[in-house]
């Protein structure tokens, strides 16, 4: 997969919190004629929608900023003493939870070189961690992450009750076992991370 430096923030600015610029006017990605209002009220919703927008944008802007921070004072304090980097996020004011939330996602950002991972809540990231990386991805790159993350659980669910009609009995026990096998290696992997990083920090 294709790396990506850490400074470069070429598509941070390719986000869907965007409407369109049309001779420096703003032009709304909802049609308002479904509403049934008033053009004052669409005008004052436009304005609204537009700082919405911006502001949620700004939003990832800043998370992307914090990640990348968070993630090179982490390495640079990962030789010193123990829970140097927890005093060091605390002194700032940052919560430990909060932290490694940010941390989450712009370890995804770097793994799948996609900065709509900051647009992703906190629970599916960590749903996120448990596929594969094409089913992840196709998360990251959806327009409605929530629904797709959904779509594909149902999709799985799915595989294992047609597995259970179709196959025989040893076939179908081997499929249920390679299934979980596949996802306790994935949960094996963070939990390697989470041990190697408390023990790094245990040395500080």
């Amino acid at each position: 997969m294709a790396k990506k430096n850490l400074l470069d923030r070429k598509d941070l600015t390719k986000s869907r919190y965007t409407g369109i610029i049309a001779k420096d006017k703003y032009v709304s990605i909802i049609d308002y004629d479904i509403f049934e209002i008033s053009s004052e009220e669409k005008d004052k919703l436009i304005e609204f929608e537009k700082i919405a927008l911006d502001n949620a944008k700004k939003i990832n802007d800043h998370l992307f900023s914090l990640g990348e921070i968070f993630y090179n004072a982490q390495k640079l304090l990962s030789h010193c003493n123990k829970g140097t980097f927890l005093v060091w996020i605390d002194k700032l004011g940052f919560k430990k939870t909060f932290v490694y939330e940010v941390l989450d996602k712009y370890n995804l950002y770097l793994k799948y070189n996609n900065n709509k991972v900051f647009e992703l809540s906190n629970r599916s990231v960590r749903e996120v961690k448990k596929l594969d990386e094409e089913k992840a991805l196709e998360v990251i790159v959806s327009e409605k992450p929530l629904e797709k993350l959904k779509e594909i659980k149902a999709t799985i669910v799915n595989e294992i009750e047609e597995a259970v009609i179709v196959e025989d009995p040893v076939e179908q026990r081997l499929r249920i076992i390679n299934n979980r096998i596949k996802e306790l290696e994935i949960e094996m992997e963070e939990l390697l991370k989470e041990r190697n990083r408390l023990e790094r920090n245990r040395t500080k």
